[in-house]
């Protein structure tokens, strides 16, 4: 095994046996350190792709450079918030159209099996 590979798990086996607080602390390390690295690619792969995502659309009208991050925030909740209030709107309607139709039930005759069963019980109370 390379002496690097070795180290590293010689290091992890110290770990292993050490106590509570050193293992919290190296966690919260190598946390860190996973999210510096996920972050630095994550950027990395935005600068070189261009993702198009990141690009103005078009229905909205770029703004004066000026603007600042709450504004655009705000801008995009607004966004949010109304496209999420008519997909509610349009569900509440279609639950009113659905609470609005009545069914119609229709009960038959009795089967015979009944009728005749009333039948004998007013014969048995006329005797």
């Amino acid at each position: 095994m390379p002496k690097f590979l070795e180290k590293i798990r010689r290091f992890l086996r110290t770990l292993q046996r050490s106590d509570e607080a050193r293992k919290k602390r190296w966690l919260k390390i190598f946390t860190g350190a996973a999210m510096v690295i996920v972050l630095s690619l994550w950027l990395v792969y935005i600068n070189v792709s261009g993702v198009p995502a990141l690009v103005q659309s078009p229905k909205a009208p770029a703004k004066s450079s000026g603007e600042s991050v709450l504004e655009i925030f705000r801008r995009g909740l607004n966004e949010i918030f109304s496209s999420v209030k008519s997909q509610l709107d349009m569900s509440k309607k279609t639950l009113q159209e659905q609470l609005q139709k009545t069914n119609e039930l229709v009960i038959e005759n009795a089967t015979s099996t009944a009728t005749s069963t009333v039948t004998s019980t007013e014969t048995q109370t006329n005797n």
